[in-house]
């Protein structure tokens, strides 16, 4: 670090500013980034507080002036007004201290090596950082408003403002600020980078105070922020964090299905700990809330009953009929056939007396309220039952290939390798399909289950893909090999395939 501070001290006071502020905008930057920084002073840009109550959330960023600290960043950054940012750039990639990747318009600049943008931003005094960084962030949020790129430039944008956050004393800018955490959380979660997610999430919430979470102006950021750490705590392992959220949430949430995302996280939760017992308990409470009641048990008698409630809804539909159901939107419904969706699975190792009523419930609801993304597991579940249970395999079939044309309706990959693992590997096999004709859809399955990160389903289809197979003659050295590379596949994902 000596050698390269040495070199950037015989630069001049311009060049060395320029090269700092770069430094602090990170290990890679463009020359429009210090163009946007340099192109109105601090003081201008903190003078400008306005007044406007009509501004938009993260406005007030850009506006609010903060005098505390960062003195000698501003008299610095005064100095570089009006520079030729092209110019200098050209000396400092000359010098060796920078150098660019790409052509045209997407050219980019870094540091030649990551020592110079550490004795670069070490110029800058520690007290001064959190300074520069809020100043950064700021011109960068004022551009993105400017320029509507916000959403494309978050990570950006917080990242910088989030350093500087200590100095924010405005309402306004905290609440902002957290709203734009917020927004970094929900896009890493997309992206499932659920470490950072949390770290973005938490600061949002850091930036508001007990008195404004959950009041009636905060009340969508205080729910969407606690909702989405909890879902990213189930992700990382962190049950107490899960449970810590979803306490938080069922005591200020002002209704059922504001309870929901946390409900769900919280029932995966138990499920993740082999609580099938406290996750079938916690989600039939939450139901019953819905509106959607169950039995404490059922018996042989409440099952056939409940059969023949789902069999009377579906008479006289044709399968015409039944194919054009529409999208189901009463939000209630959808969140219950989610609950009902995650249940199935706690429900068959541990209360399979309540594991038809779930199915036939499922059904019910599409039938009345229209298809979700769940629907095609559960007509594909219905046919399995019709066929192996009621011993009907034509209906079952029927069903069966009711549910994948469903699959047409939602863009939901999850919800594909399920059905086709259900119709293909449990019920067509016993119509007019061979085991060959199953090969090619397992092998799809199989292929969508890795994709989303469904292991147990891809397992299922590997193993049907095996078995199959050997029935429908393939050669036995390649099954062997197939079998085998099923195997490690099982063995690397740490799944026991001598349980499937």
């Amino acid at each position: 670090v000596d050698i390269f501070m040495s070199k950037i001290e015989r630069l001049d006071a311009k060049a060395r500013g320029v090269l700092t502020l770069a430094a602090g905008v990170g290990s890679t930057f463009r020359e429009s980034t210090l163009e946007i920084l340099l192109a109105t002073s601090l003081a201008g840009s903190e003078g400008n507080a306005s007044s406007d109550s009509t501004a938009s959330p993260t406005t007030s960023i850009t506006k609010k002036h903060n005098p505390e600290s960062g003195d000698e960043f501003r008299e610095s950054q005064k100095a570089l007004i009006g520079v030729e940012v092209k110019d200098i750039i050209k000396k400092l990639e000359k010098d060796g201290l920078i150098m660019g990747t790409g052509v045209g318009s997407c050219v980019r600049y870094k540091f030649s090596h990551d020592q110079i943008q550490k004795a670069a931003y070490s110029i800058t005094p520690e007290a001064d950082r959190p300074s520069m960084h809020l100043h950064i962030g700021r011109m960068f949020l004022n551009d993105a408003e400017n320029r509507s790129t916000v959403d494309e430039n978050i990570f950006l944008i917080v990242d910088q403002l989030n350093y500087g956050k200590s100095l924010i004393n405005q309402a306004k800018e905290r609440i902002s600020l957290a709203r734009l955490n917020l927004i970094a959380g929900e896009r890493s979660i997309q992206s499932s980078a659920f470490v950072p997610a949390l770290t973005y999430l938490k600061t949002g919430l850091s930036m508001l105070k007990s008195s404004e979470l959950f009041s009636s102006e905060h009340y969508d950021t205080s729910l969407r922020l606690y909702s989405s750490v909890a879902e990213a705590e189930l992700v990382s392992g962190n049950t107490d964090g899960v449970e810590a959220a979803v306490a938080v949430i069922s005591n200020h949430a002002l209704s059922s299905l504001d309870k929901i995302p946390s409900y769900l996280c919280l029932i995966k939760s138990y499920i993740a700990r082999g609580r099938s017992m406290d996750a079938i308990s916690t989600g039939f409470d939450a139901l019953a809330k819905l509106g959607v009641s169950f039995p404490k048990a059922a018996g042989t008698l409440t099952i056939i009953r409940d059969l023949m409630k789902t069999k009377i809804s579906l008479r006289g539909k044709t399968d015409e009929q039944l194919k054009q159901l529409p999208t189901m939107t009463d939000k209630s419904k959808i969140a219950a056939m989610r609950i009902l969706d995650i249940l199935r699975t706690s429900c068959y190792y541990a209360r399979q007396d309540l594991l038809a009523l779930v199915h036939f419930r499922m059904v019910r609801l599409s039938i009345k309220y229209g298809c979700c993304h769940v629907s095609p597991v559960v007509f594909a579940v219905y046919g399995f039952f019709l066929s192996f249970f009621m011993g009907n395999f034509q209906e079952g079939y029927r069903f069966g290939k009711l549910a994948l044309s469903f699959l047409e309706k939602f863009d939901t990959k999850e919800m594909h390798s399920r059905t086709i693992v259900l119709v293909w590997g449990f019920i067509a096999p016993w119509r007019e399909n061979s085991c060959r004709d199953t090969l090619e859809h397992l092998t799809y399955a199989s292929k969508v289950a890795m994709e989303v990160g469904d292991h147990e389903h891809a397992m299922i289809s590997l193993i049907f893909l095996c078995t199959n197979g050997f029935n429908s003659g393939r050669p036995l050295a390649v099954l062997q090999d197939e079998i085998g590379s099923t195997i490690d596949d099982a063995a690397s994902l740490g799944l026991d395939i001598h349980a499937q």
